[in-house]
C-alpha cells in the first residue's frame, strides 16, 4: 500500500472538516430554520465581505425585505427588525436573553456582576483613567 503525500493528507483532512461542518450546519444547527443568504449559513465571510464593501445598511434592509424580520447574516448571528422580537431578545430582565461573556469585563475590572450595571463612581473614575491612555490621541502622539 503507498503512502499518501503530506499534501493529499491535508486535502483529505479538509475535504472531511468542510464534509462534516457543511452537514452540521445544514441539518443540526439550532439557526437551520432561520432563512439568509445560503452562505451565511456556513460562514462569517460573507457578512464581512458586505460590511467592507461599505452598504451594509442598503444590505441588511434588503435582505429582511426578501427574507422577512428574522435573518440569518452569519452561523450563530441574526439580525431582528420586528419590535416585539426585539423586547424579546434584548428585553431588560427575565424577558431578555443571557448576556455574552464579555459583558462580564466589569467584573473583571472591578465592577459590580448586576446585568449591565456600572461600577461605582470611584471605580469608574479609576477605569475612565485607564481607557483615557488609550485614546486615539495619546497612542498617536
Amino acid at each position: 500500500m503507498e503512502r499518501l503525500s503530506p499534501v493529499s493528507l491535508a486535502l483529505y483532512l479538509m475535504f472531511g472538516f468542510v464534509s462534516i461542518a457543511s452537514f452540521y450546519y445544514l441539518l443540526l444547527h439550532p439557526l437551520k430554520h432561520i432563512p439568509g443568504p445560503f452562505l451565511a449559513r456556513f460562514t462569517e465571510l460573507w457578512r464581512s465581505h458586505r460590511y467592507f464593501n461599505g452598504h451594509w445598511h442598503e444590505d441588511i434592509l434588503n435582505l429582511h425585505k426578501t427574507y422577512g424580520a428574522v435573518v440569518r447574516i452569519a452561523p450563530n448571528e441574526v439580525s431582528v427588525v420586528h419590535p416585539d422580537l426585539i423586547k424579546t431578545a434584548f428585553g431588560h430582565g427575565s424577558a431578555g436573553t443571557a448576556k455574552a461573556p464579555w459583558y462580564r469585563t466589569w467584573v473583571a475590572l472591578g465592577g459590580t456582576s448586576g446585568k449591565n450595571s456600572p461600577p461605582s463612581v470611584s471605580k469608574h473614575l479609576a477605569l475612565a483613567v485607564m481607557v483615557l491612555r488609550y485614546q486615539l490621541h495619546t497612542v498617536l502622539w
